[in-house]
């Protein structure tokens, strides 16, 4: 055998002999699918890599996948379901109303998370894992699984950055340049919109700190008596953040080395064809085409009859043809330009050369 054959055999058993599969416990608990797809595809790919994970979530996979298991918890569905029309709302309260509410969604699915039996079962059983990997959205108190394992936590943002997912690695803030997410400004600010944003920005830490976390707090110490470490400092020890932001579509602010951008890491770089009556609308749409979609938590079917019949209108007037995402097959006064689905392929219909623009929630 020639040395240069033998050098390569050796490296590639070498390399062979340091590959290592991980037991992962995925928390991905909220109950709006936008949500889930983001968490599902990191998981998926981690089985297809050889990993073993577990997945807790309301939305288990309909086809079964090697490595990957499913513990469903379907209560949580029914809690965001109840709460989606209210946010539709939003405008008609106050920012101190409308974060409150939020904060008190976030208290009651997290009870209910650990009140499910399946929970419940997992916590009793003898399992190991390596790491939890946990949805960072209104449930602090998820991350004492974390700790019940004594393994690593890594973070889950299923949107940009936040105090939600800053304070876990330490990642700062500069009221200066980056605005807060509740508020209309950009990073180029006046010097009165800076001091409202500073202003916002202590409001929004008092909230959080004196209001939501100690809530969140005593449902950790309920449900983990034997944790060694309280929740807050589970929650600042983070092993790493991941955020489905970009950077072409956020603003400039510092990141920490553990606090990462993965925004379009669950699109399918495969485009499927489409349905061969929405293929025929897009095609014949000489000025392009709008599709609009609220998402799969916030239906459109929820909004007031007067903001539909604004939008209706306004898409009336357009010489665009438009995509909506509308609940209810029956929408009354819908113009011919407007075509209508409970569902789209969206990925297929975004990657579609003669869609021009996209409007969706915020």
């Amino acid at each position: 055998m020639h040395f240069p054959s033998v050098i390569l055999m050796a490296t590639a058993l070498l390399c062979a002999a340091n590959v290592q599969a991980y037991r992962y416990l995925a928390i991905i608990h909220t109950g709006a699918r936008s949500h889930h797809i983001v968490g599902s595809a990191l998981m998926k790919e981690l089985a297809r890599r050889g990993h073993q994970v577990t997945v807790i979530s309301p939305f288990p996979l309909k086809k079964p996948m090697e490595n990957h298991f499913d513990i469903e918890i379907p209560t949580i569905k029914a809690v965001m379901e109840n709460t989606a029309s209210a946010l539709l709302k939003t405008t008609e309260k106050s920012i101190v109303e409308n974060v409150r509410g939020f904060y008190e969604m976030g208290l009651n699915m997290t009870r209910i998370f650990l009140e499910e039996n399946n929970v419940k079962a997992l916590l009793a059983s003898n399992q190991t894992f390596d790491a939890v990997i946990c949805e960072v959205f209104l449930a602090e108190a998820l991350y004492g699984l974390s700790e019940h394992y004594n393994v690593p936590l890594i973070g889950l943002g299923t949107f940009g950055a936040h105090a939600w997912n800053t304070d876990m690695v330490g990642s700062p803030s500069p009221p200066s340049y980056v605005a807060s997410a509740l508020l209309p400004f950009n990073e180029h600010m006046t010097l009165w919109q800076r001091v409202g944003n500073f202003a916002f920005g202590i409001f929004e830490r008092l909230l959080l700190d004196l209001y939501y976390l100690p809530k969140q707090a005593a449902i950790y110490k309920e449900y983990f008596p034997n944790n060694k470490r309280d929740m807050y400092e589970v929650r600042r020890n983070a092993a790493l953040v991941l955020l489905n932001q970009h950077v072409s579509l956020s603003f400039s602010r510092p990141y920490v080395h553990n606090q990462i951008e993965v925004g379009g890491m669950h699109i399918n770089r495969k485009r499927s064809p489409l349905p061969a009556d929405l293929e025929r609308f897009i095609n014949g749409a000489n000025h392009g085409v709008i599709y609009f979609s609220m998402g799969s938590y916030l239906r459109s079917e929820f909004m007031s009859l007067d903001k539909r019949q604004a939008i209706l209108e306004t898409f009336r007037g357009l010489k665009q043809r438009v995509l909506w995402k509308f609940e209810n097959p029956k929408l009354e006064g819908k113009p011919d330009n407007v075509y209508i689905s409970e569902w789209f392929p969206q990925n297929d219909v975004l990657a579609h050369p003669n869609v021009k623009f996209f409007i969706t929630h915020g």
